[in-house]
């Protein structure tokens, strides 16, 4: 530790420190543009200006680092001048739109300028005009307001991983701008949005449509990536506007995917608002929930325990939701167990923390574990900063970051045990390893190779973790409940002469496109519960609408295994209910003798109640299958078998992935943000 004075306070720090980082730990606020803490340190605002003793002039505080005996001063009038010269610079060439400026409000440039700036300038000569650059369909760009702090060329390089953001030019000619031409391809480009601190770089979907102060805000967390990151959902008169990132160091920190930053228009887009019902002619048709339950209820009461039975699980699906619909197939006599292939809570979630990735030496990456951008930036952060090794067995894919190779097959693995790659020597060297693979990897038989490998790094005794990386936070949903859409009656019995086959589908577009149709052979009875509405539910027999995550209070498990809630914006449309709801009051008319005990779900009945309720009836259920459900936003205590034992057999079959980048879910897939972005963008290399 050593001693400095600052503004006459005397103070212990950490030798290394910047002197801004030592006046923020006092509570002392210097005024930037350049600097920020997850970036490098540029240097070239000047804003953060202060006075040394012995110094003939100002200093940058962001760029010096304390030593033993310096006094400083923040607020000396030496200070001030500088700064309301630095912001009287920053100013001469600042087309001062703030009335038409969507950063209006929360705007770096107007906050410092009430203080530091003055109500006329002494440049009279014609401003700098830069013409606008094209970064893709996300970022709207007025170059002109551009004050080259840099923030987003360093984004781009450091967090991004896609170097394509550059400065030309210098003094009064520099420019902000891509190489040659080239759009900033990256599915995080959304972020320099809020890095920004002028109106140079602001939302294209967002531009000219609300102000900040308008706008009320609801906490929740993206359930479209199994990182489950926090975010700000803005809305007005029960429209969303714009999502933000919230932070939160353990998760996500301060960025988001573009996938969730720009989706809320499919909130509006092809919603499913009423039951619907095939009629004689085969169309779909508008009907009431007692109606729809009316048919459900003829094909469903009284099942037969050898009718082939199958559901398929979708990747928005909640808790709730996954709970009350294993109450009804109990109650319809269908057994559905835990998925054999997960023992432990380790089976299938990281069983520590995502920061807890940067403590290995060596991290392998198995498959579509490397498919999550926000992932990729905590392995690239650790990398760069410790000397990390980051390897990747399967398809090549641009990761972002620097990584190794090391083939594309259990091939791969089986030469690490012999002894024939250059990997062994870290391995043998390294202290701690993580090994993360995809359940949707591009291998087949991987399960083998992995199992020999960590029982050969167990018996070295180092630091292993083996963690699998689920695609979709409903698949850990599902794990946990004990709920699996691979355990389905597969046997088929003759119903006279048709084949009769039922099939239920919770929000899984994907699963609808497989031609569950009625056919000359068979018949299939196809019930969809799902918000959104498109080619793919023609095959339905009956649409049950559902609501979205920003209309219902819902629970969900990241990776780590750590449980978050969803908040509610907005009542559903229409018709629309919770899922939950929905699934709760068709167990309850399917269990009964006849359809009037559920009530008139157009006008009464807790379906037809619009209301979000605090879910306290299934407060208790959720308690009795995992108590860790009710533990909000904690991380769950590391498994320990997986300390006794990490290199117990892995029972896991990878099959082949094509992962498609934003549109991977019912939500995406109806975005016109989003189907912009996937034709226009070219991202990551080859597809895993």
């Amino acid at each position: 530790m050593i001693n400095i004075i600052i503004d006459g306070k005397e103070l212990r720090a950490k030798p290394g420190l910047t002197i801004l980082q030592a006046c923020a730990s006092i509570g002392i606020t210097i005024p930037r543009f350049c600097y920020h803490e997850r970036l490098s340190i540029a240097g070239n605002c000047r804003m953060c200006l202060v006075e040394i003793a012995k110094s003939p002039k100002p200093v940058a505080s962001c760029a010096l680092q304390i030593d033993n005996g310096m006094i400083i001063k923040t607020n000396s009038d030496l200070v001030k001048k500088a700064r309301e010269g630095v912001m009287e610079l920053l100013l001469a060439n600042h087309p001062l739109d703030c009335p038409i400026c969507d950063q209006g409000g929360e705007c770096d440039l107007q906050d410092q300028t009430m203080v530091y700036g003055s109500d006329r300038g002494r440049f009279k000569e014609d401003k700098r005009v830069v013409e606008d650059k094209n970064l893709g369909p996300f970022i709207k760009t007025i170059m002109t307001r551009c004050i080259h702090c840099t923030r987003c060329i360093r984004f781009a390089s450091e967090i991004a991983g896609v170097p394509l953001l550059g400065l030309t030019g210098r003094g009064g000619s520099m420019e902000v701008g891509t190489y040659v031409e080239k759009t900033l391809d990256s599915e995080l480009s959304g972020n320099v949005i809020d890095l920004c601190p002028v109106g140079a770089l602001t939302s294209k979907p967002f531009a000219f449509t609300a102000r900040n102060w308008e706008l009320r805000s609801v906490n929740s967390i993206d359930v479209t990536d199994p990182m489950g990151s926090n975010i700000r959902i803005d809305h007005r008169g029960g429209k969303v506007f714009r999502i933000i990132p919230r932070l939160n160091e353990e998760i996500n920190e301060e960025w988001i995917t573009d996938k969730i930053r720009f989706l809320y228009d499919s909130f509006y887009k092809q919603r499913l608002n009423k039951p619907l019902i095939r009629n004689h002619n085969g169309r779909l048709t508008p009907t009431n929930w007692q109606n729809a339950f009316e048919v459900i209820t003829t094909e469903l009461k009284g099942i037969s325990s050898l009718v082939p039975f199958s559901f398929k699980i979708g990747p928005l699906v909640e808790v709730e939701q996954l709970l009350v619909f294993k109450d009804l197939l109990t109650k319809l006599g269908i057994k559905v167990g835990h998925n054999q292939n997960f023992d432990f809570r380790s089976d299938y979630t990281l069983g520590y923390g995502i920061k807890n990735l940067e403590q290995n030496d060596v991290v392998l990456l198995v498959g579509s574990a490397s498919s999550i951008p926000l992932l990729n930036v905590r392995l690239k952060k650790s990398s760069s900063s410790l000397g990390r090794n980051v390897f990747l067995i399967g398809n090549y894919r641009d990761l972002t970051q620097p990584f190794k190779h090391l083939g594309n097959g259990p091939k791969s693995i089986f030469k690490i045990l012999q002894g024939k790659d250059p990997f062994c020597r870290l391995l043998v060297k390294a202290k701690g390893v993580a090994i993360l693979f995809g359940f949707n990897g591009p291998l087949k038989n991987m399960s083998a190779a992995l199992k020999h490998l960590t029982y050969w790094i167990g018996k070295d005794r180092c630091s292993l973790v083996v963690a699998p990386i689920h695609q979709t936070m409903a698949k850990i949903n599902g794990s946990e409940i004990g709920i699996d859409e691979t355990k389905i009656r597969a046997n088929t019995v003759d119903c006279g002469n048709n084949r009769k086959h039922i099939i239920f589908n919770l929000g899984n577009e994907m699963g609808l496109r497989s031609g569950h149709t009625k056919n000359s052979s068979g018949h299939t009875f196809n019930i969809y519960l799902g918000h959104h509405g498109s080619g793919q539910i023609n095959s339905a027999d009956v649409v049950l609408p559902g609501a979205t995550f920003i209309e219902k209070n819902s629970t969900y498990l990241n990776i780590e295994g750590r449980t978050q809630e969803t908040r509610l914006v907005n009542l559903p449309p229409d018709l629309a209910r919770e899922d939950w709801k929905i699934l709760k009051a068709l167990s309850d008319v399917i269990t009964s003798d006849y359809l009037s005990t559920a009530g008139d779900a157009n006008s009464k009945g807790e379906i037809g109640d619009r209301s979000s309720s605090s879910k306290s009836m299934l407060a208790s259920r959720e308690f009795a299958v995992s108590p860790q459900l009710l533990d909000l936003g904690r991380l769950p205590q590391q498994d320990p078998v997986l300390l006794q034992k990490p290199y117990r057999p892995l029972k896991v079959q990878l099959r082949p992935f094509k992962r498609v980048p934003y549109l991977t879910d019912p939500l995406s897939q109806n975005s016109k943000n989003l189907c912009i972005a996937a034709s226009t963008f070219k991202l990551g290399g080859p597809t895993s």
